[in-house]
């Protein structure tokens, strides 16, 4: 089965945010990117956590009509780092779908040792799988065209 370093190593951008950024502003880069979700970079650069477009609908969902969206901030919505939950890049793609699965989360990070190097959607794990079963499906039917032989 295929690891998913393999899949993140043809991103070229991994999208992130600030967390004293305001929730409008992740929520506008979201839509322009067409993406789910940021990582929450620190001012080291460090991952601080995960904001996704669950997250802001939460937030914005709970406000009082006295409340500005636009005054949250980013840190005060995301996952922070210590509930994190990523996947490693020699994990198998199936492993990952599993844990994303139980733990009913939309997108993973995903590291090399404590590197981020990607970030999975389960939007890419179903499309790579879909991929992976329609090319196993093409085999077998050329196979049994070429030998006559039919289940």
């Amino acid at each position: 089965m295929m690891k998913v370093g393999k899949i993140v190593g043809h991103q070229k951008t991994i999208y992130s945010t600030h967390p004293e950024n305001s929730i409008c502003e992740a929520a506008t880069l979201m839509a322009d990117k067409r993406i789910g979700a940021l990582i929450v970079l620190d001012d080291d650069q460090d991952i601080a956590g995960i904001i996704t477009e669950r997250d802001i609908l939460r937030k914005c969902a709970g406000m009082n009509d006295d409340d500005d969206a636009r005054c949250a901030l980013v840190k005060d919505v995301m996952t922070p780092k210590t509930r994190l939950i990523t996947a490693h890049k020699d994990h198998d793609l199936r492993s990952v779908m599993s844990t994303m699965t139980e733990n009913n989360i939309r997108h993973i990070p995903i590291l090399d040792h404590d590197e981020l190097i990607g970030l999975i959607s389960i939007r890419d794990v179903v499309r790579i799988l879909l991929e992976h079963a329609e090319f196993q499906n093409k085999l077998i039917t050329e196979y049994m065209d070429s030998t006559g032989r039919y289940l």
